[in-house]
């Protein structure tokens, strides 16, 4: 993982100046940018009242996963480390030095536990990352005094505590200054989670909708601290804390973080006495850090979020949030009732290189929660009913030809024989499919498209409405039916597994490909489609092949190089061109045979 990534080229605004496909065209596809498990970490540094600190101090040698955002963040990073005449140790502190030795990181020796090697006055923030380096250094009687010498007037003491270190938060106690503690999970390893301690309705809702995370590898394990979490007796005995210590007198300590307030300020919104709870799951970097913000005064009755602020975890991935706060604010212009329902922005900005974005929270059970899986399942129908409809209300027939989608398609295609290895048989295959858009100057009719309409991006009102989440990869002029096939594929794999398939190309086929149930409601939904957008029926066969050649440049930059040939949606296009008979596709196409 680099310390200071590169920053992806900023995308135009594509929002005043749209163009065919503006978003996925300028979209750079790079295998293994955004990689399971190459996840930006520090996640506690989203608790601090600001991300912009000068002076960073830690005891021990972090991991990389949580140096890199240090680094990113402060202007300088100090790691006190014990002599070197540890031989490992040693060679750790060579290491970092090679490493980092472009960026401003210090290493200072620890010669005395009593006195730290630094300046008084001059850290923003200590850092007691090393459990054996923070038991020694904590020995001492007179170590909060050491901590207060080295911390600026407004300076922060961080550490993470088990049940077992309880005598060490009495201490910070009884010193002037602001305490915080939150409850945070899983047990060990990185914090993902994270609730101001005495506020049990926003535990309640975390652990209500499953979102509180576990840290346990194996299942067995990983269900039983599921199960310590989710009985409050047993959650109260076995709680790790994030311990936050300032000398500054803090009036509301467990505030949401100053940096969130102020921005929220900025739209004349008042988060002050808002309580909150942190969600940093997911194993990508390209996933948002989420704070639920509850209304103030609820005491232990369950909490519903109000507003649901959205921050980024890497400033390469800014334009998607940037994205999705522009097209919610785009659609509250469509006459479309169902934008009614959707999240609503009320402040957007920048905070220490992130984006930040605030929009109003959606009550509702995911749709994972609530489907029947089966092919007639209501939830599932509404869902397609809604895109249908959006396509509707949006589409636009006065900015492209068919020509000129295919030239923006084109260039889909050729990224893709960079990436993956095509077979010539493969490619000239959707050359045809290219040239029957190319041979054609009719309007074409483009809408606005969600871009990743997946289920586990839908929300089912109480009403039972659906509410399509997450538009960070929206297209303002977007392909007409993509959203509607990605939502059936995904749907397909959930009936499948239902029925007992597992194996995702197999279950496609199965569900989606041959002649099922689902099948038959696809293909009448496609036919809908088309009806209420007005696109021709020779159009449908190169649309949906050039679906999945996107999908397949998505999923590149989430594998690693040495891997894109065995992605699930380069192998779901092979099936799709090699099983161009079946019988969805001759019915969705229109009975015409593939070529």
């Amino acid at each position: 993982m680099s310390v200071k990534p590169t920053t992806w080229p900023a995308l135009p605004d594509v929002w005043e100046r749209p163009g065919v496909l503006s978003v996925a065209r300028l979209t750079p596809y790079v295998p293994g940018i955004n990689v399971k498990g190459e996840v930006t970490g520090a996640n506690w540094t989203y608790l601090l009242p600001h991300l912009e600190p000068e002076h960073v101090a830690v005891l021990g040698i972090p991991p990389p996963a949580v140096l890199s955002p240090l680094m990113r963040l402060a202007k300088r990073v100090t790691l006190l480390c014990v002599p070197r005449r540890a031989p490992k140790r040693g060679a750790d502190v060579g290491r970092l030095r090679l490493q980092y030795r472009s960026y401003p990181l210090h290493i200072a020796f620890l010669e005395t536990w009593r006195r730290l090697p630094l300046a008084s006055q001059s850290v923003d923030l200590l850092v007691l990352d090393d459990g054996e380096l923070r038991a020694r250094f904590t020995r001492h009687e007179a170590w909060p005094h050491e901590v207060r010498r080295v911390l600026k007037p407004t300076g922060l003491l961080y550490f993470q505590a088990g049940p077992r270190s309880t005598a060490l938060v009495e201490r910070l106690r009884h010193h002037a200054g602001t305490l915080r503690r939150f409850w945070i999970t899983p047990l060990v390893w990185e914090m993902k989670t994270a609730v101001p301690e005495r506020d049990p309705a926003a535990e309640a809702f975390l652990v209500r909708r499953g979102l509180y995370a576990t840290g346990a590898r194996r299942p067995p394990l990983s269900w039983f601290e599921g199960f310590l979490y989710r009985h409050g007796r047993l959650r109260a005995r076995a709680r790790r804390m994030s311990v936050l210590w300032t000398p500054d007198e803090e009036p509301v300590p467990h505030a949401l973080p100053r940096y969130l307030r102020e921005l929220a300020a900025t739209s004349g919104l008042d988060l002050t006495a808002h309580r909150w709870a942190l969600v940093a799951k997911g194993e990508y970097s390209s996933r948002k850090v989420l704070f639920y913000v509850f209304p103030p005064d609820e005491g232990d009755r369950p909490a519903h979020p109000a507003y649901l602020i959205k921050l980024t975890r890497d400033p390469r991935h800014n334009y998607r949030l940037e994205n999705e706060v522009r097209a919610l604010q785009a659609l509250r212009r469509v006459p479309f009732q169902g934008a009614e329902v959707l999240p609503r922005v009320l402040f957007a900005g920048h905070h220490g290189g992130l984006a930040v974005a605030g929009q109003t929270a959606v009550r509702g059970r995911p749709f994972d929660r609530c489907t029947l899986a089966t092919p007639d399942c209501p939830h599932a129908r509404a869902a397609t009913k809604w895109l249908v409809e959006l396509g509707r209300a949006t589409v636009n027939r006065e900015e492209a030809t068919s020509a000129d989608v295919a030239r923006a398609l084109r260039l889909l295609l050729c990224q893709l024989a960079e990436v993956y290895r095509l077979s010539p048989d493969h490619h000239r295959f959707l050359e045809r499919q290219l040239e029957r858009l190319a041979g054609d100057e009719r309007p074409f009719p483009l809408v606005f498209q969600h871009g990743d309409p997946g289920p586990w991006n839908v929300l089912v009102r109480p009403d039972g409405l659906p509410v399509f989440l997450d538009w960070e990869s929206a297209e303002p002029l977007g392909m007409p039916l993509w959203d509607l096939w990605y939502f059936w594929r995904s749907y397909s794999l959930r009936v499948a597994r239902a029925r007992g398939t597992r194996r995702r190309l197999r279950a496609f086929s199965q569900q989606f490909l041959a002649g099922s149930e689902l099948s038959i409601r696809i293909v009448a939904s496609v036919r809908h489609y088309r009806e209420q957008v007005g696109l021709p029926c020779e159009w449908t066969a190169p649309l949906f092949y050039m679906c999945w050649v996107h999908r397949a440049l998505k999923e590149a930059t989430r594998l690693r190089p040495q891997l894109v040939e065995r992605g699930h949606y380069i192998n779901l296009l092979r099936l799709c061109i090699d099983r161009r008979e079946m019988p969805t596709l001759r019915r969705m196409f229109g009975e015409r045979r593939g070529t």
